[in-house]
């Protein structure tokens, strides 16, 4: 499904392999994108700074 430039920006990220390797294994375990899966631990993370 294409991205909508008007709601959604691409981004890239350099990680350490053995994180993005975490990250996969954690995304697969809750059936998700590797994407959306960076998408719901930054919602995470903003939330808990707002606190």
């Amino acid at each position: 499904m294409p991205i909508n430039p008007d709601t959604h920006a691409s981004v890239s990220v350099n990680m350490p392999k053995e994180l993005y390797e975490q990250l996969k294994v954690l995304a697969k375990k809750n059936h998700r994108s590797v994407s959306a899966e960076i998408c719901r631990l930054v919602e995470k993370e903003l939330e808990a700074a707002k606190e």
